[in-house]
């Protein structure tokens, strides 16, 4: 079967953001400069970049576990979109916009979802 274009862009998507979170682990440190807890940084930026590339890697070959990679990467967004939040100077006033930005996350990850795991059903 051939890789539906939506597919195709999500895959090519997800291996430049995991590029940005690559990026972001190796640079973390430079954040210890401004009092920013850099190893949460870090773990997270790697985590994030390894789960997307995964999940990219998954998609253009439209394996089975893409769905579950995709999953990987949606809970690592959450996480690593959280931190500047949890972590940040005005943090104890940003607790309440948490629940929003999941759920702006949310509102747009998982109909992408969805699509995934039909294109993957579609595939199989």
């Amino acid at each position: 079967m051939k890789r539906p274009l939506g597919v195709t862009l999500l895959a090519v998507a997800l291996a430049w953001v995991a590029l940005g979170g690559l990026g972001l682990g190796l640079v973390s440190p430079v954040f210890a400069e401004v009092g920013v807890p850099w190893v949460l940084y870090r773990v997270a930026g790697l985590t994030y970049g390894t789960s997307a590339l995964v999940a990219a890697v998954g998609l253009w070959k439209l394996t089975p576990w893409a769905h579950r990679a995709f999953q990987v990467w949606m809970a690592s967004v959450l996480i690593a979109g959280s931190l500047p939040l949890l972590t940040g100077r005005a943090a104890a006033q940003a607790w309440g916009m948490l629940p929003v930005g999941w759920a702006l996350l949310l509102a747009v990850l998982l109909p992408l979802a969805a699509y995934v795991r039909k294109s993957v059903q579609a595939a199989a």
